[in-house]
């Protein structure tokens, strides 16, 4: 699991030399310079919890749809109105892979998905210029979030369309626009697919998953 770290630089300058007055106008440039530094890159914390919903198919058209709760992570934003500057992380557990069927959630966590090695699928993603301009409460803005999966030791690029609703002045309600689709050949997983596939006795399982979330943000 990775968390997602944000470093705070402090601008430090010392004056030297030339006159008293040119000493001064040069201290004075140097305080604004750091205090617009320091400004630009504070950042405030929201929390994400909710689930995540994963459907894909078996033996050509059997339909197989999973929900993962217990879903939780970070946001950080510069500008909790426009949410400038946005970055964050979520994690998904993998033992809470659900599908109604025991066994089968048991090998797919377990021979797919590695959840004894990897316990958490984590998806990584960032929006630098946020929603733009401010969102109101009351207002719904879809934002599409650029990021990295990683899960069961592969990795591939996600982005995820998301619905966001806001409810309060630092209450957000999230949903899935579209479900997002992702290889599983992409992530590099295409041996313990062939595993699960012997281990289950299946004829085949569609490499192509879609993934959706529902979430709530907070502080």
């Amino acid at each position: 699991m990775r968390g997602v770290f944000f470093l705070i630089a402090v601008l430090s300058t010392a004056c030297t030399g030339g006159s008293e007055g040119g000493s001064a106008e040069e201290a004075a440039l140097a305080e604004g310079v750091a205090a617009t530094a320091k400004e630009e890159v504070v950042t405030q914390l929201f929390r994400v919890g909710g689930s995540a919903q994963v459907e894909t198919e078996k033996n050509g058209s059997a339909l197989v749809e999973a929900t993962i709760e217990g879903v939780e992570g970070e946001l950080h934003v510069q500008n909790v109105e426009t949410w400038q500057g946005l970055q964050g992380a979520v994690r998904v557990p993998v033992a809470a892979f659900n599908s109604g069927l025991e066994l089968r959630d048991k090998r797919i966590q377990e021979v797919f998905l590695g959840g004894e090695r990897w316990p958490n699928a984590v998806w990584e993603f960032s929006a630098p210029d946020g929603f733009g301009d401010a969102l109101n409460v009351g207002e719904t803005r879809t934002l599409v979030l650029p990021g990295q999966l990683s899960v069961g030791g592969g990795k591939a690029d996600l982005a995820l369309e998301l619905s966001f609703t806001r409810e309060g002045s630092r209450r957000y309600a999230v949903t899935t626009v579209k479900p997002a689709s992702i290889s599983i050949a992409g992530l590099g997983l295409s041996e313990p697919l062939g595993r699960l596939i012997e281990l289950c006795a299946h004829e085949s399982v569609r490499d192509e998953v879609k993934l959706g979330v529902l979430a709530t943000v907070t502080d």
